[in-house]
């Protein structure tokens, strides 16, 4: 019997399920208990493929706590590629490469078996230092002194700090934070010698650990502030030292939508926008540092360590100056000093390097669609985005990762909206570049009607997308590290240093609703 023409493409990714955001490279950090193992499977012949189940066999870290469950897709249409994900509990994972194996199989065929590696790290954070620590196969990955500019006063809705005579909690405020400055340290297990180590994970440059580090301060402090400690959703508290307004100074005004109810589920508007806005602001740590070699590779270069030498520990600081604000899909400019220094057996070298860096993860065109006047009791509402590459082509199937957030008509209700390219209705046409999900509002009705909140009227859609990690596997790892995921492509959040510019997230698309 035939074995079913279903394999899973590139290394499956984590996606934070109370933000909805992917984390940087697709990386899973133990920091944070509960992800979604996210996976790309594609149907590689060219016939379409009937009652298919998708499921995760089994994965090789026992620590790691699969909620089980197998998806259906009556059809999956010939070289489409579908997206699905599984939660899973990362509390006592152990830093490494656990192999997944997810199983699909179509009516009437044999299985078919993908056996795929996700990267798993381990991020600690010691109070009395302020120091993050993360451990990865290769060794362990420190940073001090994580500053950044954080939001003005009040402007993010932060929640408000205890009064002295409350229960002594320190309330944390959302962000966005800009990273500003880091002092980085990587050391190898067991030392090295010669002019390279090996990279983490042999794939991700070394700064995408930087960038793990920050993503997960600030996605930290969102989970902790939705979920008021009713969830243990994360294991570190460390966050942020902030230096202050950048010059100019940087504003984030009360976003729209506003703060909606703190429970996770439907209800989860703030926690997304603010999802979005720190991950779009803490990945311009790997902008700064370079799409290709970044300051470690390139320290290593500029180091030979003489014969016989063992590198014990290579240290980076950095600082980074704003000289655009760090917006999805454009190619914002971001000047950085940074100094390598190698610690050997034979004695210290360095050598610092001052640039500006571009971001490269652009867009040239946005274009968010959802049908207006919509009755929300005949059919589902149909949302849909094309986003065009600088050259003009769209990307398409795998290339993103994309949800919209729907937003009632008096802000106090949200729902996440996956959008897909893959040829499943509503999506029309697999790989033809537009990403398609629906909902029908009919479903949340009767809730909305028991809370009394507004229906009828004007819903808010807000898109949101990141690029996929689509490296080949069998590639060198310095050619593997020059292919990362988890940049944001497309936002409504635009971030600003002019104070007097309106608030930062702009529906992308309205839609009239009535029944």
């Amino acid at each position: 019997m035939a074995s079913t023409p279903l394999s899973v493409t590139h290394r499956p990714y984590a996606v934070e399920p109370i933000t909805e955001m992917m984390m940087p490279d697709g990386i899973f950090d133990a920091a944070i208990f509960n992800q979604k193992i996210t996976a790309q499977i594609k149907n590689t012949s060219n016939q379409a493929l009937s009652d298919v189940d998708i499921y995760i066999e089994g994965i090789s870290d026992p620590s790691i706590v699969l909620k089980p469950f197998t998806h259906k897709f009556p059809t999956i249409p010939a070289n489409a590629t579908v997206t699905v994900a599984w939660e899973a509990n990362f509390q006592n994972a152990g830093p490494g490469k656990p192999v997944v194996s997810i199983v699909a199989k179509e009516s009437g065929k044999d299985v078919s078996r993908s056996l795929k590696r996700i990267f798993v790290s381990k991020t600690t954070f010691d109070a009395a230092s302020k120091k993050f620590t993360c451990a990865i196969p290769e060794g362990r990955f420190e940073v001090t002194k994580l500053t950044a500019f954080g939001p003005n006063g009040d402007a993010w809705e932060p929640p408000p700090e205890c009064d002295p005579e409350d229960d002594g909690k320190r309330r944390i405020k959302l962000g966005p934070y800009l990273p500003v400055s880091f002092d980085a340290v990587f050391i190898p297990n067991p030392a090295y010698e010669g002019t390279h180590g090996k990279l983490p994970f042999n794939d991700p440059w070394w700064k995408i650990l930087a960038v793990v580090l920050a993503v997960i301060a600030a996605i930290a402090a969102v989970i902790a502030a939705v979920t008021e400690g009713g969830v243990v959703a994360v294991g570190i508290s460390g966050g942020f030292d902030e230096t202050g307004t950048v010059d100019p100074s940087f504003e984030c005004c009360k976003p729209d939508p506003k703060a909606v109810s703190k429970t996770v589920g439907l209800d989860k508007g703030k926690a997304t926008v603010a999802g979005v806005a720190s991950v779009l602001a803490t990945v311009a740590v790997a902008v700064a540092l370079s799409d290709d070699e970044d300051p470690w590779w390139r320290g290593q270069r500029e180091t030979p360590p003489p014969k016989g030498a063992l590198t014990k520990a290579e240290h980076v600081t950095t600082k980074i100056k704003y000289i655009d604000p760090p917006n999805a899909g454009v190619p914002y400019r971001l000047g950085v000093d940074w100094t390598y220094t190698r610690k050997t057996t034979a004695g210290d070298q360095s050598y610092s390097v001052s640039e500006e860096q571009k971001n490269i993860h652009v867009a040239s065109e946005v274009l968010v669609k959802a049908a207006s006047p919509h009755n929300a009791f005949e059919k589902p509402l149909e949302i849909s985005l094309a986003v065009t590459r600088e050259a003009g082509t769209f990307y398409s199937g795998p290339d993103l990762y994309a949800f919209a957030l729907l937003i009632s008509p008096d802000r106090d209700f949200a729902a996440v909206v996956p959008l897909v390219d893959d040829g499943i209705a509503p999506d029309k046409t697999a790989n033809d570049g537009t990403y398609t999900g629906s909902i029908h509002l009919e479903t949340v009705f009767p809730e909305m009607r028991k809370r009394q909140l507004a229906f009828e009227g004007i819903w808010k859609v807000y898109a949101v997308a990141q690029d996929v990690n689509l490296a080949e596997e069998n590639d060198l790892p310095e050619i593997q590290a020059k292919t990362i995921g988890g940049f944001v492509i497309a936002s409504p959040i635009t971030l600003s240093f002019d104070t007097s510019l309106p608030c930062p997230v702009t529906a992308q698309a309205s839609v009239q609703v009535f029944i």
